[in-house]
């Protein structure tokens, strides 16, 4: 996870889930298991029975003389295929079935795809079921949706009059009555429609696909065959590892059996198995009791509401056992309606059938009632539920809710009194119903209007805090609809939540409360990731810890598994904690990072308590050259002539024995001070092959610094050993239009101290201190045999500012390789980022992100290089140094550079919606309402790839006018900020994050065959056109009356062509951008046509970019600079001359 805003996201989504399980009571690792919890469906993809006499089959696998050459057994499914290829087996193992109006023209292509596949003898069983709109006459006179024969009718709107007159035509002899009059298929007819209504399916045309319905993206013309196919090769891998365990036999019915699967309902209603953007929040707490009055409880939160809702709610329940019960449904109504207590039966009647739900009732009523009955049912239930126990209250309030119970008591047949149910106190319970003020229902339908968010009067269900409606009118949610929530509920985990929440909570009733507001909170908060586990023998070695600064609240687990020397332990390591004396480090040597068996340590060597490692030095500004040798700040003098190497000796001042070797004798602690007087000797060496310099004495006279840079949110800074440094660099705003900030300096000048070697490749420097500077991994190798260890610190690391700003659990893990041939790290890395914005004193300006690079390598030559976000474009803006040549001896002071985050980028891809190919060529211009063309560019071959550089605000993407827009137009698009239907492609950029969209076009109608690369007669694009519109360029100056366009523009005529010289060049580095100045000049003196100078701006310094303006003045020539980001989704590479030249 490189990009530290999605780490933001993460954080954030994160927070709210810890802060809401901690609120509900629960903590520490019972929080931490219930966040572990995968709420993903097991089965994404619901099948219903579709069984139905109504289904006419149009081909017959098994039956049929068209497909006996097949081959007729169940076991040929295991045969091995072509991949993608379908399998021709005489059995009906998928079924096709199409629902369909042919009277509406969007089920026109799908019957003309049946047809096709019936002609191509394609392995699916296809059926079809003619559904009419259930309004006016079942007579097939009045429908067009019986008729087949329309083919000459066009795209004209089918009526029926339309298709008894084409019958008319082609069969003049026939007896038209007898077709369209009411017979036995206009039974099977009005069949049909009663299979929609049972199935659930409300929307027309639907595709069920072995009972599975399609997506209704799907089936469109472009992509219901791929997609159909696709859905059949899905299933054959279901299917065949049914037939490889014998669960599927010859012998069987294929359809039968899978119909029989857990993933197949009688009724399959989409507001179930959509998910659903709103839930109830269960989090806040109660301190005070329930306001009695509507005024009070309309001055509270929703959150409030919502609790106090829940506190008060009671519920039915099948049996009135204790067990703890995951499925709670709300059922929202106005029971004083007909539908709304319909509603409220069939609830009931599922409640009835499963003992895991609990059902309570929420009142939303609308205006006043119809009739005094209506009102009083209403009441009594409401009565009832408060005041008799569950299983009388069920008994009553299903008698309340039946209709016919209902139509007595208006009648006068039946009171109240004669639905009593066995042990029911009548004068009790009517004396209650008589007191009651309905304070109850008004606070339900304020809850309802300011919560839930319906009107008043609709109808809904509220399952573990899932609000799923309003439902339409005459909507139907059936006792089926409540038994697949349950199912689907139970699919997402909840019985997963239900055994954790049984383990915490012994009281039945608090449990069940729970795992509703539990499910609630973890539902509304989907993973997007899988989480890990991470397992691992012991935790002794190789591991460092940090404790959350408050235990008692809610604490972040983040555990990092790196290897000490990668680029990614650069980033992430937690080297430099921000309470460095809760750090627990592992111990000093392991069996992950062992020294070599040659390294002893001499009994003689002595430890004296002048300079204890302890709290008075912390650890994060400490940095060891290995487990057991820390060093300090103070100046370690090296010979000049001999750089660290194999062949360099160790000094002869104290000779090391091997009777005491360094693991066992002298561990790392708080408890071992180091004296200030021990040298090392070269009588026995520190290893075979990588010994010391001449004397390293350990020294307390130059305490380690406190200093720790200050570090902010911005992009990584490199420095390579041929290719790196800085001591200060500074990023400026995103532009003087859209400031990021005032001055966001990284800072003018930090000195750069004295060297520290990178690795045995580079030579050492006059003086050397190993201080809090060293980059992790880039501290002295003692050998082969000797990995790196992980306590060389870090400047900056994102973990440092994740313990300043969070209350977090840190572990890092060392997954350190055994051996390593050469250091794997080539470069010095600083990683920006920081906790919270800084302050210039008096001026209370901003003063930035900033980043230092000290004691690097001066007789090395270094070169300064960013690291940004994907999305990033980056430029160096002010220096005066040559940042791809930086040899420090050269330098009098310091290094420093600032860069500036220039643009944003916005990257795309593009398809012909057609045949789904790229349209290479077509040309996309970004801009305002006002600006309509401010950034352009065009649409690779490679994936219809395309990027345009932005600022942040709304912007508006387009075709660009010409040859583009005359041929194709946009169709779709995705992941944008409008509409996907809608003509006009807005994109907000308000995010530093990567923003990436997706755009379908179309070829206007008769412009099929032409091909957009094909020269008109009229345009002639040069070569020129097509780069300059490749590269989102950017005019700068120019001596010409004719300026560029961002698209290098269109000239006027041939002659101008011939007689316009364009030049691309490619320059890095202040060497090199002098012999391009040297070139330039050799191209003016020695040619009399215009020039135009096209530069690469990614690589220019600073200073040639001022200095060009003014030599196109004074030599007359054009020039444009254009700028081009490497794709994300190639690979990545890290030599500038491949990325330059790629």
């Amino acid at each position: 996870m490189d990009d530290v805003f999605q780490v933001l996201d993460v954080l954030r989504s994160e927070a709210f889930l810890m802060e809401g399980l901690h609120s509900l009571g629960i903590k520490g690792t019972d929080q931490m298991s219930l966040l572990k919890l995968e709420l993903h469906e097991a089965v994404t993809d619901y099948a219903v029975d579709f069984r139905d006499p109504s289904v006419q089959y149009i081909n017959d696998l098994e039956t049929d003389r068209k497909y006996m050459h097949w081959p007729g057994s169940i076991i040929d499914l295991l045969r091995p295929t072509f991949p993608g290829m379908l399998r021709h087996i005489r059995k009906n193992m998928f079924h096709a079935v199409f629902i369909v109006n042919p009277a509406e023209r969007k089920s026109r292509h799908l019957i003309k795809m049946v047809e096709a596949f019936y002609v191509h003898s394609a392995p699916i069983r296809m059926g079809l079921v003619f559904v009419v709109p259930p309004e006016g006459s079942t007579d097939d006179t009045q429908h067009g949706g019986v008729a087949l024969v329309y083919d000459n009718i066009g795209e004209d709107e089918l009526t029926a009059t339309a298709v008894r007159e084409e019958f008319v035509e082609q069969y003049s002899t026939g007896d038209v009555e007898s077709v369209f009059g009411t017979t036995n298929f206009d039974i099977h007819r009005q069949e049909a429609s009663g299979l929609l209504g049972r199935l659930g399916l409300r929307d027309m045309p639907q595709v069920l696909l072995n009972g599975v319905p399609m997506k209704s993206s799907e089936l469109d013309g472009d992509v219901f065959e791929e997609a159909l196919v696709t859905g059949i090769m899905r299933m054959t891998a279901t299917l065949q590892k049914s037939v490889q365990t014998g669960f599927l036999r010859d012998d069987m019915d294929v359809l039968d059996y899978v119909m029989t699967r857990s993933n197949v309902v009688s009724r399959l209603n989409a507001r179930v198995t959509t998910p659903v953007s709103k839930y109830l929040d269960f989090t806040s707490e109660i301190s005070t009791d329930v306001p009695t009055d509507v005024k009070t409880f309309k001055s509270l939160s929703p959150p409030q509401m919502t609790a106090i809702v829940a506190k008060s709610m009671k519920y039915l329940a099948k049996n009135d056992d204790q067990k703890v019960r995951p499925h709670t449904n709300w059922v929202v109504a106005d029971l004083r309606t007909e539908g709304g207590r319909q509603f409220g039966y069939e609830a009931i009647r599922q409640m009835k059938s499963s003992n895991d739900v609990r059902l309570g009732f929420i009142h939303n009523s609308q205006g006043e009632a119809s009739d005094a009955t209506s009102q009083l049912v209403a009441t009594a239930i409401q009565v009832a539920m408060e005041t008799m126990d569950a299983g009388m209250a069920k008994n009553f309030i299903t008698k309340l809710l039946k209709e016919e119970n209902i139509a007595a008591l208006r009648s006068g047949e039946k009171t109240l009194e004669d639905l009593a149910v066995h042990n029911m106190d009548v004068d009790e319970f009517m004396q209650k119903l008589k007191a009651d003020r309905g304070t109850t229902q008004q606070i339900h339908r304020s809850f309802v209007k300011h919560v839930i968010g319906f009107n008043a009067g609709q109808s809904g269900v509220i399952a573990n805090g899932m609000v799923i409606g309003p439902l339409e009118d005459k909507e139907e949610f059936l006792m089926e609809d409540f038994g697949l929530l349950e199912k689907y509920l139970g699919k997402m985990s909840v019985a997963a939540i239900q055994k954790k929440i049984a383990k915490l909570e012994d009281d039945f009733d608090k449990a069940s409360e729970l795992v509703m507001q539990v499910s609630a909170l973890l539902m509304s908060n989907p993973q997007k990731g899988q989480r890990h586990e991470v397992m691992y023998f012991a935790d002794e070695f190789s591991v460092l810890t940090v404790p959350p600064r408050e235990p008692d609240k809610p604490a972040y687990d983040i555990v990092a598994v790196v290897d000490p020397v990668s680029r990614a332990a650069q980033k992430y390591t937690p080297l430099v904690m921000s309470s460095p004396a809760s750090v627990t480090l592992p111990p000093p040597l392991s069996d992950c990072v062992p020294l070599s068996d040659s390294v002893p340590l001499s009994d003689s060597v002595p430890l004296s308590d002048s300079v204890p490692l302890s709290d008075s030095v912390p650890l994060s500004h400490s940095a060891p050259l290995s487990d057991s040798v820390p060093l300090s700040d103070s100046d370690i003098p090296l010979s000049d002539s001999v750089p660290l190497s194999d062949s360099v000796p160790l000094s002869d001042s104290v000779p090391l024995s091997d009777s005491v070797p360094l693991s066992d004798s002298v561990p790392l602690s708080d408890s071992v001070p180091l004296s200030d007087s021990v040298p090392l000797s070269d009588s026995v060496p520190l290893s075979d092959s990588v010994p010391l310099s001449d004397s390293v004495p350990l020294s307390d006279s130059v305490p380690l610094s406190d200093s720790v840079p200050s570090v902010t949110l911005s992009p990584s800074v490199i420095l390579s050993p041929s290719v790196t440094l800085s001591p200060s660099v500074t990023l400026c705003p995103l532009s003087d239009s859209v400031p990021l900030s005032d001055s966001v300096p990284l800072s003018d000048s930090v000195p750069l101290g004295d060297s520290v070697p990178l690795g045995d490749s580079v030579p050492l420097g006059d003086s050397v201190p190993l201080g809090d500077s060293v980059p992790l991994g880039d501290s002295v190798p003692l050998g082969d045999s000797v990995p790196l260890v992980t306590l060389s610190p870090s400047q900056s690391a994102l973990f440092q500012a994740l313990q300043e700003v969070i209350n977090a659990n840190v572990r890092v893990f060392m997954n350190c390789r055994e051996k390593l041939s050469e250091m794997p790290l080539k470069s010095f890395y600083r990683y920006l980022i920081e906790p919270e914005l800084t302050f210039n004193e008096g001026t209370q300006d901003v003063s930035g992100p900033m980043v230092n690079f000290d004691a690097v390598p001066s007789k090395a030559l270094l070169t300064l290089g960013m690291d940004p976000p994907e999305s990033w474009l980056v430029e160096s803006v002010r220096t005066p140094y040559d940042l791809d040549n930086i040899y420090l001896e050269e330098v009098e002071n310091n290094v420093y550079a600032e860069f500036e985050l220039e643009y944003l980028l916005l990257e795309g891809h593009c398809y012909d919606s057609a045949n789904g190919h790229p349209p290479r060529g077509l040309q996309f211009i970004l801009g305002t309402q006002n600006t309509p063309a401010v950034v352009d560019t065009i649409v690779m071959a490679n994936l219809g790839y395309f990027q345009l550089k932005a600022t942040p605000g709304s912007w508006i993407l387009r075709i660009r006018p010409g040859r583009s827009s005359h041929i194709y137009t946009v169709s779709s698009h995705e992941f944008t900020d409008s509409p996907s239907d809608s003509p006009e492609v807005v994109i907000v950029m308000n995010s530093f994050k990567t923003k990436i969209i997706k755009v379908k076009v179309n070829k206007l109608p008769g412009k099929e065959q032409e091909d957009l690369l094909a020269e008109g007669p009229e345009e002639k694009m040069g070569l020129w056109d097509s780069i300059s519109s490749l590269f989102k360029s950017e005019a700068r100056s120019n001596s010409s009356n004719k300026s560029s366009t961002l698209s290098g523009g269109t000239l006027d005529s041939e002659a101008d062509t011939d007689k316009h010289l364009n030049i691309f060049s490619l320059a890095s580095g202040h060497l090199y951008e002098r012999f391009l100045r040297i070139m330039m000049l050799s191209v003016l003196k020695h040619t009399k046509s215009k020039v135009k100078f096209w530069f690469l701006k990614n690589y220019l310094s600073p200073s040639f970019k001022e200095f060009i303006p003014n030599m196109a003045k004074e030599y007359n020539f054009e020039y444009e600079l254009v700028q081009y980001k490497w794709p994300r989704w190639l690979h990545q590479q890290t030599e500038k001359q491949r990325i330059i030249w790629g």
